[in-house]
């Protein structure tokens, strides 16, 4: 009999170009490393390592080889390059009805903003996701999913 797994981790909204929107998702903690060099420049965008071919730039969601001059490169080549945290789809959980879930305070994790089991309605109004918590209001649960609270999960599939 296998024993239901506690995940830690943060509430995250997941969605991928081509999606037609998005998902309620959390992001296991075990599969972040924090402040990775990106290889691109947070200024310009461009590609900081010559393996590279392409990058993604920052913000426009283009795809710009590094021999594209419609983007002006940082002033006397002073780039500043992107460091962030890294996300591996091995930790990415999407929401599923019967999921319990615990969000916590992101000022302070002990304090509880929302614990519940996850039911999902659908919500054919919503553009992005499709679905509400039920009883919870979407703007409260939004704000939960794209600031990224911390938040625990036991899944309702045992793995």
């Amino acid at each position: 009999m296998s024993k239901r797994v506690i995940l830690k981790g943060v509430c995250h909204f997941h969605s991928e170009t081509g999606s037609g929107g998005g998902y309620w998702a959390f992001q296991d903690k075990k599969f972040i490393q924090k402040n990775v060099p990106r290889g691109y420049c947070k200024k310009c965008g461009r590609c900081l390592t010559p393996e590279q071919w392409e990058c993604l730039e920052r913000n426009k969601g283009v795809l710009f080889s590094t021999t594209n001059l419609s983007i002006p490169w940082c002033k006397n080549g002073k780039h500043e390059e992107e460091i962030s945290d890294l996300w591996s789809y091995e930790g990415l959980n999407y929401l599923e009805n019967g999921d319990i879930l615990t969000i916590y305070s992101p000022n302070n994790p002990k304090k509880i903003e929302w614990r519940g089991t996850i039911s999902l309605i659908r919500n054919t109004s919503e553009p992005l996701t499709h679905t509400d918590q039920q009883g919870v209001e979407r703007e409260k649960w939004t704000k939960y999913f794209l600031e990224k609270y911390p938040a625990q999960l036991i899944k309702a599939r045992k793995s």
